[in-house]
């Protein structure tokens, strides 16, 4: 369940203030940023604009009966999305203008298809679609003013054998959706940086924050049991309206804690209809409400991002060879399947050589784990005359033993991925990209076991 800016959230309302109060300096701090190139008289670099329409996914659009979009598939069709509308909005309103500002905060907080809100409910329905368990979006409904959206549609006896046969798919439902809007900002951040794609996404990364740091902090309150008892009151015996976890967090750190806990034990819902989904604050134990407000606590490290000043990249001069490069540097807090993680994103580019580094610290109740994740992104090369681009991605990591949240073993895990588009057509790019993994918690990734996926899919470059 998605909670967006509701008038009972006080942190997110005060952080709603924050953002309006860094308006001015971001308009500001923006306009004067230097881009990779010269920019050609516009918000993005000529020939530099392109957006990424994903075509297929094996085995995730084939298996259980057919399942769209994927974790991924639905990342780059949002992060499309806001690229295409916050161009459109500039072209028409201006460059980095009040009324520009405006019109691109109006657009991003509302809860639009295609959007981070969407995107965060296709991220729960990707785990729930991975287990042959049907669900429903409620963006769909168009209800622009909802106080909370809900993954509905979902049965209880599709729950019972997910906490069954997975239970750390089931505590990964709990934390998807705002590991996909993490994981949106990250990929705008990678456009911007990478390609000098320069439309002005701010507003969109401190909402995307404001709202998931708000909503993880929210949920360990005294207001989250009002607000449940609201949820239970309104949907009374209609299981077909209930969301599939209820208020997040507190359904994450629940099944964190009580792994082999049947789901059925939660009892009977207040109607007398089907099982009590939804977990409160006071249903939590001493240990487990702490460790989710320790969360809460741990979320405002994805402040720690330049970009939310307007800072994209820092040029500096290699001393040997007064080349310049470009970097840039920001902090990920992500829950996870068996905990969670604080991530060090490096940005770094030199001509066409185009790095991103991360150092994983993953953490569960017993110990952390180290891991690393490396991936070089549209290196240009030939053969034969044909013209290509490669990306290449490779992950090494410690995790702990089946995702377990209570284990002090440790198990060795990987990635590697390979991605070649071919760019002989003038506008038109096709790629083919084959990722492998061990068993493991790889963000955007919906398999938590080994597996290989092939993705294929065409890239548009605006000429």
């Amino acid at each position: 369940m998605k909670i967006l800016m509701t008038s009972f959230n006080k942190i997110a309302n005060f952080l709603i203030f924050t953002l309006f109060l860094f308006l001015p300096f971001n308009l500001y701090a923006i306009s004067i940023d230097v881009p990779l190139e010269e920019k050609a008289g516009n918000h993005f670099r000529k020939g530099n604009f392109y957006i990424e329409l994903p075509l297929y996914e094996y085995p995730f659009d084939t298996e259980n009966r057919g399942s769209f979009p994927s974790m991924q598939q639905s990342l780059v069709i949002t992060k499309d999305f806001y690229q295409l509308a916050h161009a459109g909005i500039e072209n028409r309103l201006g460059s980095r203008t009040i009324r520009t500002g405006i019109a691109i905060i109006a657009l991003d907080i509302l809860p639009f298809p295609l959007g981070s809100t969407w995107l965060h409910e296709e991220w729960h329905r990707a785990v729930l679609s991975r287990r042959n368990a049907s669900s429903y979006d409620d963006v769909y409904n168009f209800d622009l003013f909802a106080g909370s959206i809900s993954v509905s549609h979902v049965k209880d006896e599709d729950l019972i054998r997910l906490k069954r046969d997975s239970p750390a798919d089931m505590t990964r439902l709990a934390e998807a959706g705002i590991e996909g809007e993490y994981e949106m900002v990250t990929a705008l951040q990678k456009d911007n940086f990478f390609y000098g794609i320069n439309t002005w996404n701010t507003p969109l990364y401190l909402l995307t924050y404001m709202n998931s740091i708000g909503y993880v902090y929210f949920s360990g309150t005294n207001e989250a049991n009002v607000e449940t008892d609201i949820f239970n009151l309104e949907e009374g015996a209609d299981i077909s309206r209930r969301d599939a976890l209820g208020l997040d967090f507190t359904a994450w750190v629940y099944d964190l804690f009580r792994p082999t806990e049947p789901y059925e034990a939660r009892g009977v819902h207040p109607s007398g209809v089907g099982i009590d989904r939804y977990i409160k604050p006071s249903d939590l134990t001493s240990e487990e409400l702490r460790y989710l407000k320790r969360q809460g606590r741990l979320a405002f490290l994805n402040l720690l991002d330049p970009h939310l000043l307007g800072i994209s990249r820092f040029r500096v001069t290699n001393g040997e060879s007064s080349e310049p490069v470009d970097v840039n540097l920001s902090i990920r807090h992500h829950l996870t399947s068996f905990g969670y993680t604080i991530d060090a994103n490096l940005f770094y580019k030199k001509d066409d050589l185009n790095l991103f580094l991360v150092l994983h610290n993953y953490a569960n109740k017993e110990r952390h784990f180290p891991g690393l994740d490396v991936e070089l992104l549209r290196y240009p090369f030939t053969i034969s005359q044909s013209p290509l681009s490669l990306n290449l991605r490779s992950a090494l990591w410690l995790q702990p033993e089946e995702q377990m949240f209570k284990t002090k073993e440790a198990k060795l895990g990987g990635l590697a991925s390979l991605r070649v588009g071919w760019s002989g057509f003038r506008n038109v790019e096709p790629f083919m990209e084959v990722t492998a993994k061990t068993e493991g918690w790889v963000a955007g990734n919906a398999y938590l076991d080994s597996n290989m996926s092939v993705q294929t899919g065409l890239i548009y470059r605006f000429k």
